[in-house]
């Protein structure tokens, strides 16, 4: 009976995190229908456009510039007829949209803007939510690649041991001893950094945490019965290897991927603070920076601070029930 009951709440615990897991990317995925500064769904004389998904032209709409229109302006209402028809987002407004009808930036929180703009005149809001998305892509990524890269090295150290296993853990040693964001500013100064190689710099230095996670448990396992038996049988090195030895690790370094991507996300968090955007991308960091560069304009501190307090504790939360399922233990607690 004790033991239905553990099954059935790891079970629930599961279910709940799947849940959990689909609603999040259904609201990162749908985000743009939301928050978008042109129409969804367009009528013009006669023919339906989407500027959701397709960038249109003046031209498309009878104009002479090759830019993209100012759907929201009065001079392109004017051109819609009573037959036209345009179906907005609850929110007007993207990330990279700039109000220029605003007589000074950044302005204050009003009917249209509801935490107010930011220096360039763009939506507070607006960019929050689209900086969560683009840093939980960025630590989903990150943790990914760090797990990936460390619990591979770290099966191999582990397994073959000897002089290997010792080259690779001093130099492991050495990069974890080193302040992880004094060498990510240092390498922002020294090269271009874009998305994907903040993405390679950063995993890169977490997969040591893995490395020795999967370690650890591959020296204890290399000594178990099954692995012993199964040299006995003759089996070969890498079948040992990769039937017995890294399926014994998986499940432990996937326990551990929840709280490192909670670690990868300070990291950001703490870079782009200090530094700014680092990608040109919205970030949550990025915006506090902006908010210390003017803090005359509070609604664009304020907002940022207490929306990464109330995500950091979430995600904690989130990190500590995920592992208890994922976890080979986590029902037996």
């Amino acid at each position: 009976m004790t033991w239905m009951v553990f099954h059935k709440r790891s079970e629930f615990l599961s279910k709940r995190a799947k849940r959990v897991c689909w609603v999040c990317c259904a609201f990162f995925a749908l985000l743009p229908l939301f928050c978008h500064h042109a129409p969804l769904v367009m009528r013009f004389q006669g023919e339906y456009y989407f500027p959701i998904f397709w960038d249109y032209t003046e031209q498309d709409f009878g104009g002479k510039l090759l830019s993209e229109p100012e759907y929201c302006s009065q001079d392109f209402q004017k051109t819609l007829s009573e037959e036209d028809f345009c179906i907005w987002a609850p929110v007007r407004y993207s990330p990279e949209f700039v109000d220029e009808s605003l007589a000074i930036a950044p302005s204050a929180p009003d009917a249209s803007h509801w935490l107010g703009t930011d220096c360039y005149g763009r939506d507070v809001f607006v960019t929050l939510l689209y900086a969560l998305r683009q840093d939980v892509f960025i630590a989903v990524l990150t943790v990914v690649l760090s797990a990936l890269i460390g619990g591979i090295v770290g099966c191999l150290q582990g397994y073959l041991g000897g002089t290997t296993d010792f080259a690779i853990q001093r130099v492991f040693e050495v990069i974890g001893s080193l302040p992880e964001i004094i060498i990510i500013l240092f390498l922002l100064e020294v090269h271009s950094c874009t998305l994907w190689s903040f993405i390679l710099w950063v995993g890169f230095l977490h997969s040591v945490y893995f490395s020795n996670v999967a370690r650890v448990q591959v020296l204890r396992i290399r000594h178990f019965n099954y692995v012993l038996a199964a040299r006995v049988m003759g089996l070969g090195g890498w079948h040992i290897f990769r039937h017995h030895v890294v399926p014994s690790t998986v499940d432990l370094v996937y326990a551990k991927m929840p709280f490192q991507a909670a670690s990868i996300l300070g990291v950001l968090f703490a870079v782009t603070i200090l530094r700014g955007t680092v990608t040109g991308i919205p970030s949550v960091g990025a915006l506090i920076y902006q908010g210390r560069m003017y803090l005359c304009a509070p609604w664009i501190l304020i907002p940022a601070v207490i929306f990464l307090m109330i995500f950091v504790m979430c995600l904690s939360f989130c990190a500590s029930r995920l592992q208890v399922t994922l976890s080979p233990e986590g029902g037996h607690e």
